[in-house]
């Protein structure tokens, strides 16, 4: 599909890493608005393992700024369970040096990820003069006191005011949080918006006492088109090893279910001779679409989760989807595809009775395909989409000058 835009704004991409779910769909959008003549720049913290793209940068911190970060990353650390909890967020750069790398009154501010790259006031002040900026929920942060993913808890709904997961002493913190999130998200802002890549999300965020009277769009993850002309391993009969894959950039994650896994690789390893586990992390990234095209399936065992980008890519190769029924994933599924465990029944015996229903489960090609097609009108043109809203918010400035 050919996208014909007006080039007259620029965008800057904020993300705290390169990595995991939100740094993945930052860097994928700025790579496709530049494709198409969008000037678009990403940027993240600076990591080792950080190689630069095509305008991608990474943000250098000084001394007293990983200070800050080691304080705040600490103290996640001592209240994390399964899921990530940032009750403290540092910032990685001044209100100056974001504003010197704006060249053009058209441009957009898109915020993925914001811990310990910028503070709510920051945010806030952004806002304030006038910048446009949207901001996508990748997890729940901006809807709770401090909880990524809440998992079965509910207080966000009433402000997180007495939050189970920390002690006494932190909850006024949370409480805080809460409050300012509330405050912020409730001014009437014509110049922020707010979308979420699943309709889970949306739900979440219309619950919550903090985000309750604001709108948030629906905007997919921009995911990248694999060209192929690989027939799905599940469409050709074989008597080869049954692969299942593990996608997750942390394989050892709890929220996604590595513990289970781990115990599930050990138990195909001394047990079983058809079926193996195989990690994309084992393959560098060059090598992405010889892990996809060599699967039967793939596992997605999360605890929490919003709209996983490798179920989204595994989509594009018809392949069938074992997951847990929990957050967005559940939006992605097909019944006469795909195998949905409930995750309070998610254990290493049910994992791997919803493989063998897989390996044995005849497919043909027109489900797949029909799968295919329901799955693409889900997704269809988030790149347009999120041009429009580029332009939506560059509109509403103009009309309050």
């Amino acid at each position: 599909m050919i996208i014909t835009v007006n080039n007259n704004f620029e965008v800057i991409h904020l993300s705290t890493s390169h990595k995991g779910g939100a740094g993945i769909a930052a860097r994928r959008l700025n790579s496709e608005l530049n494709s198409i003549g969008v000037k678009s720049s990403f940027y993240a913290i600076h990591q080792q393992d950080f190689a630069l793209g095509i305008n991608e940068h990474s943000i250098k911190r000084s001394f007293y700024r990983l200070a800050q970060a080691y304080v705040s990353t600490l103290v996640s650390k001592l209240t994390i369970n399964v899921a990530f909890f940032s009750i403290f967020s540092s910032s990685s750069f001044s209100l100056k040096w974001l504003r010197a790398r704006i060249k053009s009154e058209n441009t957009v501010i898109h915020i993925h990820n914001w811990f310990n790259l910028m503070s709510l006031r920051q945010m806030r002040k952004i806002t304030e003069i006038g910048i446009p900026v949207i901001i996508t929920l990748h997890d729940q942060r901006l809807i709770t006191g401090g909880c990524h993913t809440s998992l079965d808890c509910r207080e966000f709904q009433s402000g997180c005011k007495n939050c189970p997961k920390i002690s006494y002493l932190l909850r006024p913190k949370v409480r805080r949080n809460s409050k300012d999130l509330h405050n912020f998200f409730n001014n009437s802002y014509q110049n922020l918006q707010l979308t979420a890549p699943s309709n889970f999300m949306i739900s979440q965020a219309s619950k919550s006492s903090i985000m309750g009277s604001r709108n948030v769009t629906f905007l997919p993850n921009p995911i990248p088109r694999y060209v192929h002309n690989k027939m799905p391993k599940t469409l050709v009969a074989s008597k080869s090893i049954f692969r299942v894959g593990v996608a997750s950039a942390n394989p050892n994650d709890p929220l996604k279910g590595g513990d289970l896994i781990c115990e599930l690789d050990k138990f195909l390893q001394d047990n079983v001779n058809d079926i193996e586990l195989v990690y994309l992390a084992s393959f560098p990234s060059e090598k992405h679409y010889d892990f996809w095209i060599n699967l039967n399936c793939l596992l997605v065992p999360s605890r929490g989760d919003n709209s996983p980008n490798v179920i989204h890519e595994a989509k594009q190769f018809g392949l069938p989807i074992i997951a847990t029924k929990v957050g967005g994933i559940t939006e992605l599924l097909f019944p006469n595809v795909d195998v949905a465990i409930d995750v309070s029944e998610l254990s290493v015996e049910n994992v791997l009775t919803a493989i063998y229903s897989v390996k044995k489960r005849k497919y043909d090609l027109k489900s797949i395909q029909s799968m295919q097609k329901t799955y693409f009108e889900y997704v269809a043109q988030p790149l347009k989409r999120t041009i429009e809203i580029y332009q939506e918010l560059l509109s509403a400035k103009s009309s309050t000058l």
